[in-house]
């Protein structure tokens, strides 16, 4: 390519041309008089080229150019640019500094350089980045097609009236390239890859070569010829310190005399060698075996003495359930008992919908809910009876701790003891209030009554509970007087023994503390906070257990429990860092068991909650809800020694606990929070269930 000098008339030639621009009177205006200007294209917004020259910013170090119309759109230019790429136009993004300039705008409205060149950022929209869309250069050069024609504006300083000025140029673009002579070559015949001769990669044109019928030897294919450089009959030649071995040659060197007794000795003491040898091996070999045996019976031992005791463990179990059925103490026996009445119902009503229908149906199901709350309100009854008797014990606890003299340690680490007047006067108390508990008959009844109100009076209690406490002695005695049924003073005693309980105390120690309270949004009780059901996954405290329990379905604590101890005694030997097995809690537990991993193992599909387990799921990182794994108690001893999963188990069976850690970790994101306070108070090691150390 070559360019004109600035002269007023136009000349061309065989490579270049050179005219004035006259086509608009704008243009001719732009190269006279108005070329001056602001120079970031103030002149561009109002005169108007006909060509003007596109520069493409790919990226940093890729470039392209283009000359177009500056009066078509944005959106032709895309297309063009698309088909050069083989991308649509949809995905193509022009921006001018940081501003994304919409299809509807022409070129003539963009703003230009010094030279009056556009300079834009042609980049792929997000779609074209998400589809993996990649603007390659080499396959735009495949479609370019060079213009014969383009328009270059070159500047010019008037030294008379000291303006800037532009001068269009045309310059036209004239193609010399060659058509390259095929001088021959040669074509694999497994690959079918021609090779051709070098001088048709580069060279002079073809009038000023001259081809003399030959063929360059460096870039043909010479077929190799063995011939025969010995000769013609075999002679003999000595060498000096070097000799040319064959394959098939045998080098041959002189060894000393071996006399017969010799090789015969020689031999003997090789025979006694092999027998030693022999017996050596028999040897090592017996006591490899008696090792090998050793160890066998060891480790069926131990196996048989794992399987006794996982056998035992279940028996206990078994036994515990059974007794925590038949005399039930703890919530989580009452738990277990519901959940059974539960089964049971459930059972009953499938024969029921099996074997009858109509009347006969209805009358069946009838029969079944009286069952039911008979069942229901034997274990309710149950419940009371227990939750009076663990009242009882502790009050009487509460008693005894009042009344125990004051210890301290005193001068050299002596322990000294103070009985005051207030743990005596405790003391005393607490054995008429046990009388009082007492089933006594009618003159032992009111004897006590006479004892207690000559206590009370002696002593001068100024509370209003002693004066309430006399009314209600004497409304006992009237009741006696009128022959009434021992039966139907329960209630009446159960006062007395509160008002008296209210004395000692305000004769003793202080009342214990109430904790804090809060109200039920369900039964609108108000209740102790240890009374409210807590798990990590809940904003709020606002029911209480007695409302939760209040369900449809009732469900087995215990097995969820057994769980949580498993976690968080494996943790305990594991000398675990973080907190999350000693936050957690039986309803979390169960909500990863039901939920997460919906109540059966991931690898042998076992829906015995009995037998679940939640273990690691990277031994190497600490237990939380996101590193678990659902097995069996067989499968879990197995997986702990297994330290990198991804070469144990298939691809499959990983991105589904993969993605069952993920919900996990999106149902327990506050459990970090809570994490954090425990982690940094150092109180999480000492958290146990129900105040016990596992």
């Amino acid at each position: 390519m070559s360019t004109a000098s600035e002269s007023e008339t136009s000349t061309s030639s065989s490579s270049t041309t050179e005219s004035t621009p006259t086509s608009t009177s704008s243009t001719s205006s732009l190269s006279d008089n108005d070329a001056h200007g602001d120079p970031a294209g103030g002149r561009a917004s109002s005169l108007t080229y006909r060509d003007v020259t596109v520069k493409f910013q790919i990226s940093e170090s890729q470039i392209v150019a283009h000359v177009y119309d500056s009066r078509i759109t944005i959106g032709e230019m895309k297309r063009d640019m698309g088909s050069k790429f083989n991308i649509s136009s949809d995905y193509l993004a022009i921006r001018q500094k940081t501003t994304t300039i919409d299809d509807n705008y022409k070129l003539q409205d963009l703003v230009r350089n010094n030279f009056g060149i556009i300079e834009v950022h042609l980049t792929l929209t997000e779609d074209a980045q998400a589809a993996r869309m990649i603007l390659d250069l080499s396959t735009y050069y495949s479609h370019f097609t060079l213009p014969e024609i383009i328009t270059v504006l070159i500047p010019n300083d008037d030294p008379q009236e000291g303006e800037l000025r532009v001068k269009e140029v045309l310059v036209e673009i004239e193609n010399r390239s060659i058509v390259k002579p095929f001088l021959g070559g040669f074509r694999n015949s497994k690959t079918d890859v021609e090779f051709h001769h070098a001088f048709t990669q580069t060279g002079p044109s073809c009038d000023a070569m001259r081809y003399d019928g030959r063929t360059t030897r460096e870039t043909q294919t010479i077929q190799q010829k063995s011939s025969s450089l010995d000769t013609n009959r075999e002679r003999g030649s000595q060498c000096y310190s070097q000799y040319f071995l064959c394959p098939t040659d045998k080098i041959i060197k002189s060894r000393r005399y071996v006399s017969s007794d010799e090789m015969v000795n020689h031999l003997e003491r090789v025979r006694k060698a092999r027998i030693i040898q022999k017996n050596y091996r028999v040897y090592l070999w017996r006591k490899f075996i008696h090792k090998a045996a050793q160890q066998w019976r060891h480790l069926l031992a131990e196996q048989q003495r794992r399987e006794s005791q996982i056998e035992e463990i279940y028996v206990n179990r078994f036994k515990k359930e059974q007794l925590s059925k038949t005399c039930p103490r703890t919530k989580e026996d009452f738990e277990l008992l519901y959940a059974q009445v539960e089964k049971w119902k459930i059972s009953e009503v499938n024969r029921i919908n099996e074997t009858c229908s109509g009347a006969t149906r209805i009358a069946e199901l009838n029969a079944l809910l009286d069952k039911e709350i008979q069942l229901l309100n034997g274990i309710d009854y149950q419940k009371s009876v227990i939750r009076k008797e663990l009242k009882e014990e502790r009050t009487d606890r509460h008693l005894e701790n009042l009344g125990r003299p004051t210890k301290w340690i005193g001068y050299r680490n002596q322990i000294i003891e103070m009985d005051t007047i207030r743990s005596q006067r405790t003391r005393f108390l607490t054995h008429f209030h046990k009388r009082l508990r007492e089933n006594l008959t009618k003159m032992d009844r009111l004897q006590l009554i006479r004892e207690i109100k000559d206590i009370i009076k002696s002593c001068d209690f100024s509370c209003a509970a002693s004066i309430e406490l006399e009314e209600l002695f004497e409304r006992e005695k009237r009741l006696w007087e009128c022959q009434y049924n021992p039966k139907d003073l329960e209630n009446l005693h159960q006062r007395q023994q509160t008002l008296f309980l209210d004395i000692i105390y305000s004769v003793g120690k202080s009342k214990p503390k109430a904790d804090d309270t809060r109200m039920c949004i369900k039964c609108k009780n108000v209740r102790p906070l240890a009374d409210f059901t807590l798990h990590t996954r809940q904003k709020v405290v606002a029911i209480c257990q007695t409302c939760s329990n209040l369900k449809l379905s009732a469900i087995d604590k215990s097995i969820y429990k057994a769980i949580l101890r498993s976690i968080r005694r494996d943790e305990r030997q594991r000398g675990a860092l973080a907190s999350y097995a000693f936050i957690i809690q039986e309803d979390d537990i169960r909500f990863l068991v039901e939920n997460i991993w919906h109540g059966h193992s991931v690898l042998s599909q076992c829906d015995n909650r009995m037998e679940l387990r939640l273990p690691r799921w990277k031994t190497a990182e600490d237990w939380a809800p996101w590193n678990c794994i659902c097995l069996t108690e067989a499968e879990a001893r197995s997986h702990i020694h297994v330290e990198h999963p991804h070469r144990i188990y298939e691809r499959n069976f990983l991105q589904d606990v993969q993605g069952k850690n993920s919900l996990a970790l999106t149902a327990f994101r506050k459990l970090k929070e809570v994490d954090f306070d425990f982690v940094e108070s150092g109180e999480w090691w000492s958290v146990g269930l129900d105040g016990k150390t596992i």
